[in-house]
């Protein structure tokens, strides 16, 4: 297979891809309604198609992060990263707690808090090295 060299052809390309992967998504979503609606929410999440969808979602929401940080404003100094990390830990303790209110098991509360303070502490370090990073190569 040739290498494609004319701009407008890439371009195409990549916005075929884009469409592919907005139906297959979309797809992917539909039978995981279809399968919560008919066999009930705890059928989700141990269907497969489930694990593929939150692994995209999640590589798709780290390749925005590198977006984002490149079109974003410079950095706000009063947001350091011990503040994120502050009220990354709070918010997952209060959703650990409402878990554990609503199911009264403890194991799966603390596994629900502490993925979630795990997801979104590495995704604001991340985050913050990008900036970080961003901002040495705009000083040198």
């Amino acid at each position: 297979m040739k290498k494609i060299k004319d701009e407008r052809l890439i371009l195409s390309s990549l916005k075929n891809i884009r469409i592919a992967f907005i139906v297959q998504t979309l797809s992917i979503m539909a039978i995981l309604l279809y399968t919560g609606f008919t066999e009930g929410a705890s059928q989700v999440v141990q269907n497969p198609l489930w694990f593929v969808f939150i692994i995209t979602m999640t590589l798709l929401a780290f390749l925005n992060i590198n977006i984002s940080v490149d079109t974003g404003d410079a950095p706000n100094k009063s947001h350091s990263f011990f503040k994120t990390f502050i009220l990354i830990f709070a918010g997952s303790v209060i959703v650990g707690i409402i878990n554990f209110i609503l199911t009264d098991e403890l194991l799966i509360s603390l596994s629900v808090a502490t993925v979630l303070l795990v997801c979104f502490t590495l995704s604001f370090a991340y985050m913050f090295y990008l900036r970080a990073k961003r901002s040495r190569d705009l000083d040198s």
